[in-house]
């Protein structure tokens, strides 16, 4: 009989292994050539199937290779809100990259808005 604490240890290693897969695909990226941009913070809600596939944790390790800052959340309509901050053209990459760069992310939707520059942040974060 399976007990509870038995069912907990498994879901626990499978996010571990979910999380090393997600991370693996993540560092594989090649990443654009850094520019002399100014930088801008854009405010994104992705829509679609963006929860329960790794979304937030791809999008901070791609944001950490890049050095951006910012942060990323689910919220509760089942969307993931961000806000990133770097030069156009990293902006420009992460949204085609999460929108089309990954088959089990299906973006169906992007809005997005300026944002103001958080110039004491120096780090992405998941919330």
């Amino acid at each position: 009989m399976t007990t509870n604490r038995t069912v907990v240890a498994l879901l626990h290693k499978l996010r571990k292994l979910r999380d090393w897969y997600v991370i693996t695909q993540a560092n594989g990226v090649t990443l654009p050539e850094t520019t002399t941009e100014p930088i801008t913070r854009v405010h994104y809600v992705f829509h679609g199937k963006v929860q329960k596939v790794g979304f937030r944790l791809l999008l901070k390790t791609i944001a950490d290779r890049m050095h951006l800052t910012g942060w990323v959340m689910n919220n509760d309509n089942l969307d993931v809100v961000a806000e990133v901050q770097g030069t156009p053209t990293q902006l420009a990459f992460i949204k085609h990259y999460l929108s089309t760069g990954v088959k089990r992310i299906q973006v169906a939707q992007i809005e997005e808005r300026q944002a103001d520059i958080a110039l004491n942040e120096h780090q992405f974060i998941i919330k």
